[in-house]
């Protein structure tokens, strides 16, 4: 709350609907992929031209994900311009679940239990930083 009472959350505007919100979270969802897949690109380049050791493969990996998840979930904090929290949240989220599925694809395989949790903790929260980020700049 304001000192003056007044609610410091934006609210959604009066003519919101969840079949607009849906593209939006998408299209930050696409965008956040995008930008993983083009920084993975740029680490197998990389690792390629110089003796980059490979130790440092899964932290390379979590940091571009992280960007990824924050960068789409800016995106859509700053088009929807309200909940930023909560919409960039659900994009962190569909991340890791479209890197769950990517890897079930690829024979990764699967194992329910607190990996799954705390991937899906992890990215609501870096998605909700980015998200508030982006309603706030």
């Amino acid at each position: 709350m304001h000192p003056d009472g007044a609610n410091s959350q934006k609210s959604p505007p009066s003519n919101h609907s969840y079949a607009s919100l849906l593209p939006v979270l998408l299209k930050s969802l696409l965008t956040g992929i995008l930008i993983s897949l083009l920084l993975l690109l740029l680490m197998v380049v990389a690792w390629y031209f110089t003796p980059l050791p490979e130790r440092y493969g899964p932290v390379m990996v979590f940091v571009i994900s992280a960007a990824g998840i924050i960068t789409g979930s800016y995106q859509a904090g700053k088009n929807l311009g309200y909940q930023g929290w909560l919409n960039g949240g659900l994009v962190g989220v569909g991340y890791v679940l479209v890197v769950i599925v990517l890897g079930l694809i690829l024979g990764q395989g699967f194992s329910a239990g607190i990996t799954i949790i705390s991937k899906l903790f992890l990215g609501f929260v870096l998605g909700l930083v980015g998200g508030v980020w982006g309603v706030n700049s």
